[in-house]
């Protein structure tokens, strides 16, 4: 996640020379491109971390005893890791479809926009009953799910929130 950087540039009284500028359909291409690559790998991450999430999950419900056994046997517990995995499977799949870059278009940037829409909501659901399972202690340092929790929700909301996302798809469905 620390490789996301996401920042504002302001660019003043900068020259560049002439073949270096790109022109017309050239910069939307690069900026579709920079969109669809972004919408991706911020969901691929939201993949990894919710994987992590889940993991951890079920290392500490083996290991932690409470009414007489652990509590991987307890039916809640199940129903939070069972539904963690299968969000995260959801997620996986959606993004393992077929991408393709030589054929950008909007038809393909509005699937992209849906794909990272819908990962990072359902790795976050995931992250969400894996840090259930620890309970109170979910939310300390000491097992890293407060941060996998913040960052996976923060993922939701880079390069163009739920809200955003939705109107772009929106806007880009009248366009067939």
């Amino acid at each position: 996640l620390a490789a996301c950087r996401v920042e504002h540039l302001i660019f003043e009284d900068v020259l560049l020379e002439e073949n270096r500028i790109f022109r017309g359909k050239e910069v939307g291409t690069a900026l579709l491109r920079t969109l669809f690559i972004h919408w991706l790998g911020i969901s691929a991450i939201a993949v990894g971390i919710s994987k992590g999430a889940l993991k951890s999950a079920v290392k500490y419900a083996r290991e932690r005893y409470q009414g007489g056994t652990t509590i991987e046997n307890h039916p809640a517990v199940q129903r939070l890791l069972s539904g963690s995995e299968e969000n995260i499977v959801s997620a996986e799949a959606q993004l393992n479809q077929k991408w393709r870059l030589d054929t950008m278009d909007t038809k393909s940037l509005r699937k992209a926009a849906m794909t990272k829409r819908s990962v990072t909501r359902l790795c976050a659901q995931a992250v969400s009953d894996a840090l259930q399972c620890f309970g109170g202690y979910g939310y300390m340092e000491d097992y890293g799910m407060e941060k996998r929790f913040r960052d996976v929700h923060t993922l939701k909301t880079m390069v163009g929130t739920p809200f955003y996302l939705q109107r772009l798809i929106h806007h880009w469905g009248g366009e067939e």
